[in-house]
């Protein structure tokens, strides 16, 4: 029996509702835990949409999280050059760099509250 088979018998087990809907990336099959529709092979959660505009919104928030990932990841990449450079040239560029990646999650999170 393979992992995931496993994991969805367990999930059964413990009340998730097996859905006739399958994952848009695997095709495994979806499961409704606690209100959440989630893909136990891809092991995250999974929006249906019904329309066009939906779909839209949905994508629209997907880039922004994953625009934001991107911004906190380097600016730890920043952070940590600060912490181990002596050079004063280096250290002020980084910190400039953080500034941007600060205005740049400022004006994603602005996107994010009216999308």
């Amino acid at each position: 029996m393979s992992v995931h088979v496993k994991r969805m018998a367990d999930l059964l087990k413990s009340g998730a509702i097996l859905l006739s809907e399958h994952c848009p990336v695997c095709n495994s099959p979806l499961f409704d835990i606690s209100g959440k529709i989630y893909c136990v092979k891809c092991d995250r959660p999974v929006q249906i949409v019904k329309s066009a505009e939906e779909e839209g919104k949905v994508k629209a928030d997907i880039f922004l999280a994953d625009l934001e990932e991107t911004f906190y990841l380097k600016m730890r990449e920043a952070i940590a050059a600060v912490k181990s450079e002596s050079e004063p040239d280096r250290v002020s560029k980084n910190l400039t760099l953080i500034s941007q990646w600060l205005d740049l999650l400022e004006r994603v999170k602005r996107l994010k509250q009216g999308a």
